[in-house]
């Protein structure tokens, strides 16, 4: 059918999802593959890990140059939600055209959220650019690093000239001296 067979690429095995937070450690979560089918697979992901039940619809098109065309929607169904109102949402989810039909044409967010609500009212409560970049700083190293505690920030200073810690996003390596480390678990202890 002139389609890339996803579900034999993909096979089994594992979705793992890192979230990194501004804040603390990060969450991952690890579900087993369903289909080999990426939308079935990460609505899995959000039914099983994080326990939301979600309509998902993902949509890549290639042609000759590569990418011409990639994106989605997903309908994360609130707590109460009705078993009518999910079973509204897979419907308009497989009624709707193709993501990539959608996008090739030029529909932009407003249009697939239309599309997958059917005659869902709905509410846009806020936009964000999505952005692949790294925010990671010196400060976001030194709090996570605080989280070990005074007493393993205390061991490590002694045992270690200096410590490493690794940007699960850039993989910028960050390094801090015995010193450093000494500083931090002084200010958990109020020295």
């Amino acid at each position: 059918d002139d389609r890339f067979n996803v579900r034999e690429l993909v096979g089994r095995g594992k979705l793992l999802v890192t979230k990194s937070y501004e804040v603390g450690q990060p969450y991952s979560g690890i579900v087993n593959l369903v289909s080999g089918e990426i939308a079935s697979d990460v609505a899995a992901y959000f039914a099983y890990s994080e326990q939301v039940p979600s309509v998902v619809a993902l949509g890549v098109h290639l042609d000759y140059t590569g990418v011409r065309v990639a994106g989605g929607v997903i309908a994360h169904v609130l707590p109460g939600a009705s078993d009518d109102a999910i079973g509204e949402l897979e419907a308009n989810a497989n009624a709707m055209d193709p993501v990539t039909t959608q996008l090739l044409r030029g529909d932009g967010p407003e249009a697939m959220i239309a599309a997958i609500a059917g005659r869902m009212p709905t509410k846009r409560l806020r936009a964000y650019d999505v952005l692949f970049a790294c925010r990671c700083t010196r400060e976001k190293v030194e709090t996570a690093l605080l989280g070990l505690g005074q007493d393993e920030l205390r061991k490590i200073a002694q045992e270690q000239s200096q410590t490493e810690a690794t940007c699960e996003f850039c993989k910028r390596i960050w390094v801090l001296s015995s010193a450093e480390v000494s500083t931090l678990a002084a200010k958990l202890g109020g020295e």
